[in-house]
């Protein structure tokens, strides 16, 4: 610094180095290497070197390409190119592309500012996200990809018209890019967020090569933002419609929330165009969807939990979402009460390769009836973490409710999709059916066979020796567990082929299992002066006179009450 006040320095620092033909301004190794305040002498003893580019190599390079490549610490990269823009406010326009990218990502929005002003046509200019890469954005597009708030704010504020520039290759609008999280942890800013729709609201229902709107990558990054839920619920705000929207995969936006794969690395998290960016990311973080953007997005459209995963799902065995959280052991109260309250027929509905999650969960049953026997299952204000069995108990609940509703049918406007496979329940011993006293083992009973027999078994065994009273305490209809048994609904087939000799099977098996733990109750009659042994005989789809095992149930209930069992015999 001493020598560069002489006059002897100055001098020096005009001359090109013998040995290498570069001048202080055009040596890479003096920006790795100086401290600020010599750069900032040198530019004070010469400031017209800042303008004088190294024509000793193939492509011509300015100092200012040199500082932003070279000086390593981000401060002192931003007060060099600050005092460049000082001395030289047009230096911007001789910086290569490679420059412009290096400075749009590495400093900050102050030297975003100066190259705005000193070259207006740099928001419309595509640049390397990469030195290394063949990927080409535009600005707001590189900046809404790597999560630069306050560099999009700046953007914007210079030109809201940018929020509507498109990506050729991908058709993605900068709204795309800010739903894909850069890296595992990182927050958008809410207000930027809404800046960017209030900029351009239509981005909202536009769609990209993939048929994809924002709102499908908003959910695929969501366990990878602590945030994201707002950036859910304001897209929905502007166009909740889009949770009905099918990308070319016939995926929904829920879907993406909880299918579970590598692929969204590169599909639907940051820049596809960084090999080392995934490295960030672990799958396993991906597959356990956060209760806040399931609820909200449940909530826009409740019907959505009635449709499969598209055709090639990434390798995804077909399934329904609500089994897929049941696989999961998805411990949140929140998410399965807004599904069982918006849409409970979810909770009966399988695809031939899925099953109900109540089937899912049938293991959990006998820890129900150990830790849950007393709690109200249909409570959303039970607080602290989920009790064992608790899950299983709030499936069951409205397993139980939507059987209820689809004895009496589903309203026209429901539109099932014929893809579905719907539990079709036998007709209920009364036309009006209260649940206001119906208890836990009522809803065992009546739900029993949409779970395996073994868990049902365990279940009613503990149960037995816990409340056996209960086997005789009869609901509004003065049913008994007994009494609901005999008329449960068959669940779905689970593959395409009906294996009717297992149904029946489990039926007889059911039934001996009820009537066991209280005999007693094979002669009691219900309202209608219905007797169990009534009921499974007026069930013409449990009795086959070609399959003798479909007989065992009706043998069961005759040997536990042969007086009764001759009047029903002898019935016209």
């Amino acid at each position: 610094m001493a020598r560069l006040n002489t006059i002897q320095g100055q001098e020096e620092a005009r001359k090109e180095n013998p040995h290498t033909y570069l001048t202080i301004y055009t040596d890479s190794w003096f920006y790795s290497h100086a401290p600020f305040q010599v750069i900032e002498a040198l530019v004070q003893c010469y400031p017209e070197g800042i303008l004088k580019p190294d024509t000793s190599r193939h492509d011509i390079i300015y100092p200012i390409d040199l500082a932003i490549k070279h000086i390593e610490n981000e401060n002192t990269k931003n007060e060099v190119v600050k005092l460049f823009v000082k001395t030289h406010s047009n230096c911007f326009e001789y910086c290569t592309k490679v420059s412009l990218q290096e400075a749009l990502l590495k400093c900050d929005t102050e030297v975003l500012k100066h190259i705005l002003q000193s070259n207006p046509k740099f928001t419309v200019q595509k640049i390397p996200i990469f030195w290394y890469s063949d990927l080409w954005r535009n600005p707001i597009h590189a900046a809404c990809s790597m999560d630069m708030c306050s560099k999009i704010d700046l953007l914007l504020t210079f030109d809201p018209s940018q929020a509507q520039l498109v990506e050729e290759d991908s058709k993605m609008l900068p709204l795309h890019l800010a739903c894909r999280p850069y890296k595992r942890g990182s927050m958008f800013d809410i207000d930027t967020f809404k800046c960017l729709i209030e900029a351009y609201p239509q981005a909202a229902k536009e769609k990209d090569t993939k048929g994809r709107v924002p709102l499908h990558y908003a959910c695929a990054g969501a366990s990878y933002r602590p945030d994201n839920h707002y950036l859910v619920g304001e897209l929905l705000k502007i166009y909740p419609e889009a949770a009905q929207i099918r990308d070319k995969r016939k995926n929904l936006p829920l879907h993406y929330l909880i299918l579970p794969t590598r692929r969204f690395q590169c599909e639907f998290i940051g820049c596809p165009d960084n090999p080392s960016h995934g490295e960030d990311f672990d799958v396993l973080d991906r597959v356990y969807p956060k209760p806040m953007d399931l609820s909200l997005i449940i909530e826009a459209y409740p019907d959505g939990l009635l449709e499969r995963y598209g055709l090639k799902s990434y390798g995804v065995r077909d399934c329904l979402v609500l089994e897929r959280l049941a696989d999961l052991r998805y411990r949140s109260r929140q998410v399965w009460h807004t599904a069982g309250r918006l849409c409970s027929k979810a909770f009966i509905c399988a695809s031939p390769q899925s099953m109900q999650p109540l089937r899912q969960l049938a293991y959990d049953l006998p820890d129900l009836v150990r830790n849950v026997l007393g709690l109200p299952l249909d409570s959303t204000r039970n607080e602290g973490d989920m009790q064992d069995g608790e899950l299983a108990g709030i499936i069951l609940y409205y397993t139980f409710e939507a059987l209820i509703e689809k004895n009496y049918g589903l309203d026209t406007k429901s539109n099932l999709p014929s893809s579905l496979n719907v539990v079709m329940p036998c007709i209920p011993v009364e036309n009006k059916y209260a649940t206001a006293k119906t208890n836990l083992l009522h809803r065992l009973a009546y739900c029993s066979k949409l779970c395996s027999q073994h868990h049902i078994e365990r279940a009613v065994d503990l149960y037995a020796s816990r409340q056996s009273s209960h086997f005789l305490l009869a609901d509004p209809n003065g049913n008994l567990p007994l009494h609901l048994v005999c008329c449960a609904p068959l669940p779905p087939t689970l593959s395409e082929v009906y294996d009717r000799t297992s149904r029946v099977t489990t039926t007889a098996g059911l039934i001996k299992l009820f009537c066991s733990q209280c005999p007693e109750a094979a002669s009691k009659t219900n309202n209608l002066g219905k007797t169990p042994l009534d009921i499974l005989m007026e069930n013409k789809s449990e009795l086959s006179e070609s399959i003798v095992e479909s007989w065992r149930g009706v043998g069961v209930l005759v040997n536990a009450n042969p007086i009764e069992a001759y009047k029903a015999f002898t019935k016209k």
